[in-house]
């Protein structure tokens, strides 16, 4: 939602209350950026 990491994160997830349809999961933290970053 916030765009807080990209493809390649490794990140932290825990399930919560369905955001929408398919959206069911909400990011703890990133726990290592990836290399290749784009920006």
């Amino acid at each position: 939602e916030n765009n807080e990491c990209s493809i390649g994160d490794e990140v932290s997830i825990r399930e919560c209350r369905p955001v929408s349809k398919k959206k069911s999961w909400q990011l703890v933290e990133v726990v290592k950026r990836s290399e290749d970053t784009l920006a």
